[in-house]
């Protein structure tokens, strides 16, 4: 099953102003503080009667409360920037409703429109080396430059790499949150959470205001990331990363999943070659997944074969530029990389010597990598 929304639908350049609550978000989150949102949800959900529940304003006698009201779940204050939308708004995302546990309502600083584009997740492991790092930074910015949103959930290492990415090449990024949409987790990313909503992004939680970010609650909102895209890219993850949790709810959503691979020795590729022996297509750049999603015929239309995916300083020599092109995360001695770019080793240590200069190219134990 693949599910694709009218990209016509973008998000505004800046936040937009906080939509009023509607009635029937209102009573969910009188709901939310009383019962609790898996046996709510199963209650709301059946028979398909959800609207008018809400509208009638039913409450579930039957079901067992919470042993604690759970206050957190209440209107953000009028002057504040967080706003909160329930299953039956219009601005609800609609691929998260096709999910099996679909949230409620979600919390939301930012655009939320954001999520009625065309969305594509990337997540990967917390502790990365510096190819999966700039594979990500770069999957993410040839995405970007689409119009197609990136998706993830601002941990460190991977997600951090991605929503950095896509913010570059001026893209929109969407952060789903492990805690309230009041707290950042890891306060280290407070800045990047900023970039997000003031790059037309949004942070998104069905998490209560002032939620700490509990371990039990990234399992949960894993689902979120996966079910509001068309599809997951899997980028580094070891064999007990949350990242294949992320991959597996993905298809039990009907998402297509995606992994990158890396070295055969390397412990953070190890759950992404496991997913490809599993079915998952194996991704190198970003053509791959649009080739194999014909529901993005129209973004991939956009761009002519052959087109460079992500711009080049512009100030570079041509020689510089086709070394940039081949350099990497892993280390490549000067004939490797003259023989790949097919030029003299006096010219490809020239234009070595020019990137270095330029910040781009660093010498490592193994060689020539891209800078960090």
């Amino acid at each position: 099953m693949r599910l694709y929304v009218n990209h016509s639908m973008s998000a505004p350049s800046n936040p937009e102003t906080t939509p009023i609550i509607s009635p029937e978000t209102e009573h969910l989150l009188q709901l939310l503080k009383r019962w609790p949102r898996q046996r709510l949800s199963r209650w709301l959900l059946e028979n398909g009667d959800i609207e008018d529940k809400l509208i009638a304003r039913r409450v579930p006698e039957d079901l067992k409360r919470r042993p604690v009201k759970q206050d957190g779940f209440a209107a953000p204050a009028e002057d504040s920037d967080i706003g909160v939308i329930g299953y039956t708004d219009n601005l609800y995302p609609p691929l998260l409703r096709h999910i099996p546990d679909p949230p409620l309502l979600l919390f939301y600083r930012g655009s939320i429109r954001a999520l009625s584009e065309i969305g594509i997740a990337i997540t990967g492991a917390r502790r990365f080396t510096t190819n999966g790092k700039f594979m990500a930074q770069r999957m993410a910015a040839d995405l970007a430059v689409r119009k197609v949103c990136v998706i993830s959930g601002l941990a460190s290492g991977i997600d951090t790499a991605a929503h950095l990415g896509a913010l570059g090449q001026g893209g929109t990024t969407v952060a789903f949150l492990g805690c309230g949409v009041d707290r950042i987790h890891p306060s280290s990313n407070n800045r990047l959470a900023q970039q997000v909503v003031d790059q037309g992004g949004a942070l998104v939680s069905e998490y209560a205001m002032q939620t700490p970010p509990l371990a039990h609650h990234f399992p949960e909102r894993n689902r979120l990331i996966s079910g509001a895209s068309a599809a997951v890219i899997v980028i580094e993850a070891s064999e007990k990363s949350g990242s294949l949790i992320t991959a597996r709810m993905a298809l039990e959503q009907g998402r297509d999943v995606f992994a990158m691979p890396g070295p055969v020795t390397s412990e953070v590729s190890r759950g992404c070659h496991r997913l490809i022996q599993q079915g998952a297509g194996l991704v190198l750049s970003v053509e791959d997944v649009l080739a194999d999603m014909p529901g993005l015929d129209q973004v991939h239309a956009d761009f002519a074969p052959g087109q460079q995916e992500t711009p080049l300083p512009s100030d570079l020599s041509d020689v510089a530029g086709q070394v940039l092109e081949h350099i990497t995360g892993y280390g490549q001695d000067l004939d490797e990389i003259s023989t790949r770019v097919r030029q003299s080793a006096h010219a490809t240590s020239l234009a070595l010597v020019e990137l270095e200069l330029a910040g781009f190219v660093r010498q490592g134990g193994d060689g020539y990598i891209r800078a960090s």
